[in-house]
């Protein structure tokens, strides 16, 4: 596939350099098929992410207070694994 027909391939011409890092690696990454991509991306996230010190936005708090607050009263009900990837793939 040519360089300027592969949309993800496209990004390399926008991105800027990035320091002590030669640009010759960052576009040899992006030519890396999509998941593999996405598994450099985790390990790095990984790699830097501290849980302890992520903060949570209020509005994320205000979905996972009401999210449980339906389960518990039983107006939501859970699902299996099998019937939510049932549902995922129904037209």
């Amino acid at each position: 596939m040519a360089f300027g027909k592969n949309p993800d391939l496209a990004l390399t011409n926008r991105l800027p350099t990035i320091p002590g890092m030669p640009s010759q690696t960052v576009s040899s990454l992006l030519r890396l098929p999509r998941r593999k991509r996405l598994e450099i991306a985790e390990r790095l996230w990984l790699s830097v992410a501290d849980e302890k010190d992520m903060p949570v936005p209020e509005s994320h708090k205000k979905i996972i207070d009401a999210r449980l607050d339906a389960y518990r009263s039983g107006k939501s009900k859970p699902i299996s694994h099998e019937e939510l990837m049932r549902r995922l793939q129904t037209p």
